[in-house]
């Protein structure tokens, strides 16, 4: 086959995941055969993830052709999404999974992160060529979209999406697809509908629409229906894992854990993952089936073990489960090595710590009891809300009520905007036999953040901006990862720097108030918008300046 030295495919800098070399040799052929000479090869998932950061700031990749079955506990499913996930690798890179499998396409539409193509054993040079050159001309037409999305200007993006579906592109159900992506992100939930009536106009029976579609009209309040479109859908498209996810967030929304937990059950048994078997174990610890979430749990720590996607939060839940079943022996055992492995992850050593306790409890050593919730309670300050909850569980089983009310407390005022966290709040103090302080611990701790704000915006509508600023900042201060109070103390600053221009501090506040929203609510609308406009403040301040 001739080569295509200076072609754009022959310029491509690759890299070869597989485990087995004579793979490897044949793939490093057929790249050659095709005039791609820069190939760098990787026998694991590690030794890709060494691979990848040591060309990361030098020549970065731009194709990885990538075997689904790389042993060593990491598919190359787990791979790809654990690099995505970290931003490791450009946006722009081609990812290419092999396969000998004919039904990875289930698996692959089932995650949040598919390749750009796959490829069944065996192949040609002939056949991964077209696969390029497919995927170039895809890129050429969707990349100026695709940058803006990626740049987080989801609005621009939607409007470029809408005129190259409007347009007859040859990739309309990309476009499609990409645009109701981006409406959904930003909460635009009606606009994301008609585009998904739009694709099904076009082509009928096209799972990713026909779900989109009921997904937007459950987040747009119409519930009964969109519960009624996941049934059907899940009833025509057996196979498709989406449809019993959004099922089960659909009963766990109305409350109905037991249906929950038989959707989640579903769609582990439709397409095995790390991630379904965990939120199996989670929902079966939520209705009290404690045999069902020791053997997911137990699934997914040992289908982990050897593998990039490990967990420790995941030894802990199991460590959990044998302390609830009475078996506080293994508990301690299984803590030990990953309190040891993942010493850093304060959050993790909280919860840890916190489950060391009732394990000891159980064991009748009160002394290490103790002190291991004494270890958890100094810990708790510098994690997040859910290790938080899992500490006051222990406080409250170990007789430490105050403690356990002190630490729940905090833990709801650092985000009162998470429906979930507040609900798994009152569930702790439900199930330390609680409840009845619920209102004054939870909801009374909403309507005092809730009042907070109200009053600091109340005072900037009104033009009292000195004193809306003074009495948003306190409220930042205690709460430095509120969403809702983040936002409100972004909106008055901005509102202090359209009016009276720019200054350094207030500059400066509102940029570290919209970088922490970034983290803690990426993609939503009002956090868009706010970057946006002060995006558009700094450039009318430069252009005054320049003129």
């Amino acid at each position: 086959m001739a080569t295509l030295q200076g072609s754009r495919i022959s310029r491509l800098k690759a890299l070869l995941i597989d485990d087995m070399s004579g793979m490897r040799t044949n793939l490093r052929t057929q790249l050659q055969q095709l005039g791609i000479n820069d190939v760098a090869q990787a026998a694991s998932a590690k030794d890709a993830l060494k691979t990848i950061a040591a060309r990361a700031s030098n020549q970065p990749f731009d194709l990885v052709l990538c075997d689904y079955n790389l042993g060593n506990g990491t598919n190359g499913q787990q791979l790809l999404e654990h690099v995505r996930e970290k931003n490791l690798l450009l946006p722009v890179t081609i990812w290419f999974m092999i396969t000998a499998e004919s039904g990875y396409d289930n698996v692959a539409t089932a995650s949040n992160y598919a390749p750009d193509d796959y490829l069944i054993k065996p192949f040609t040079a002939a056949n991964l060529e077209s696969r390029l050159l497919r995927h170039f001309e895809r890129q050429d037409e969707l990349e100026p979209a695709l940058k803006r999305m990626t740049a987080g200007d989801l609005q621009g993006a939607a409007i470029d999406f809408k005129r190259l579906a409007e347009g007859g592109s040859k990739f309309t159900m990309d476009a499609l697809r990409l645009q109701a992506r981006c409406l959904t992100t930003l909460h635009r939930h009606d606009e994301a509908k008609a585009v998904f009536s739009q694709a099904l106009s076009i082509r009928r029976q096209v799972p990713w629409a026909e779900l989109g579609f009921a997904r937007a009209m459950h987040d747009s309040g119409d519930v009964e229906k969109a519960h009624a479109a996941a049934v059907a859908i899940a009833a025509a498209n057996p196979k498709l894992v989406g449809a019993q996810e959004f099922l089960a967030e659909i009963h766990e929304s109305r409350g109905e854990e037991l249906q929950a937990l038989e959707a989640l059950r579903k769609a582990e048994s439709i397409v095995p993952s790390a991630s379904r078997t965990r939120a199996l174990g989670e929902m079966a610890m939520r209705v009290g089936d404690l045999e069902l979430a020791k053997t997911a749990y137990a699934k997914v720590v040992a289908a982990t073990h050897n593998s990039i996607t490990k967990s420790p939060y995941d030894s802990a839940a199991l460590a959990q489960v044998y302390v609830d079943t009475g078996d506080s022996a293994k508990a301690l055992e299984l803590l030990k090595p990953a309190q040891q492995a993942f010493g850093d992850d304060m959050a993790f050593q909280a919860i840890a710590a916190a489950v060391e306790a009732l394990a000891y409890q159980g064991a009748d050593d009160d002394e290490a009891a103790g002190a291991a919730l004494e270890r958890a309670l100094s810990l708790v300050s510098h994690t997040n809300p859910q290790a938080a909850l899992a500490v006051s569980k222990a406080c409250f089983a170990m007789g430490k009520d105050a403690d356990g009310e002190r630490v729940v407390t905090a833990a709801v005022r650092a985000d009162h905007e998470d429906a979930q966290l507040v609900a798994a709040a009152k569930r702790v103090l439900k199930n330390a036999g609680k409840e009845h302080v619920s209102e004054r611990i939870v909801d009374s701790q909403v309507r005092d953040i809730l009042r907070l704000t109200e009053q600091a915006l109340a005072m900037a509508k009104q033009a009292q901006l000195v004193e809306a600023q003074t009495m948003v900042e306190e409220a930042a201060t205690g709460l430095p990862r509120n969403v809702g109070v983040l936002v409100a103390a972004a909106q008055i600053n901005l509102l202090v720097l359209s009016q009276q221009g720019l200054d350094v501090e207030t500059t400066a506040r509102v940029r570290r108030y919209l970088e922490t929203l970034d983290t803690l609510a990426p993609g939503t609308e009002r956090v868009v918008k706010m970057g946006a406009f002060f995006r558009e403040l700094l450039l009318k301040a430069r252009t005054g300046t320049a003129t």
